[in-house]
């Protein structure tokens, strides 16, 4: 997504500010926190380089590519925001599709996960009516949170 610079080159700080709005439109409504870029990163056009920073306390990273002379970039992230409910429910709706039985998937306690594209984590899913339980492995497709699975053991 590019981002356009606000009057100029931006210093050090707008940029970090700059990447940070738009970052945050992306993990809402999980929250970003502490983004910083290289200090010095050349706002040229073709110049290249990460941003990093929190989202509810895990690591979070950007790629960010200058676009022209005003400043305008491009910035993808390079993990998914998660959201562990959501995740739960649409997991556990393709598993019962896809095995003919009811199931329900549990990927842990926290409210997000922070996941690398290509990264992989694992949920377990549980039998309704009878508690049988089967790992399930989960991969990040892309920075979206697309995702596909397959089931351990």
């Amino acid at each position: 997504m590019a981002v356009a610079a606000c009057g100029g080159e931006p210093d050090q700080t707008q940029l970090e500010r700059e990447v940070q709005d738009y970052l945050q439109g992306v993990v809402a409504p999980a929250e970003l926190t502490d983004v910083s870029c290289p200090p010095n990163a050349p706002i040229r056009p073709g110049s290249t380089f990460l941003c990093n920073g929190l989202v509810e306390g895990a690591f979070y990273e950007a790629h960010v590519t200058i676009i022209d002379e005003q400043g305008r970039r491009e910035v993808r992230p390079r993990q998914a925001v998660m959201q562990v409910n959501a995740t739960e429910t649409a997991l556990g709706a393709e598993a019962a599709t896809a095995l003919g039985f009811d199931v329900q998937a549990d990927c842990g306690d926290d409210q997000y996960l922070v996941v690398s594209v290509n990264q992989t984590f694992l949920c377990k899913l549980s039998q309704s009516g009878s508690g049988a339980t089967q790992d399930i492995e989960v991969k990040v497709l892309n920075e979206n949170g697309a995702i596909e699975w397959t089931l351990k053991g």
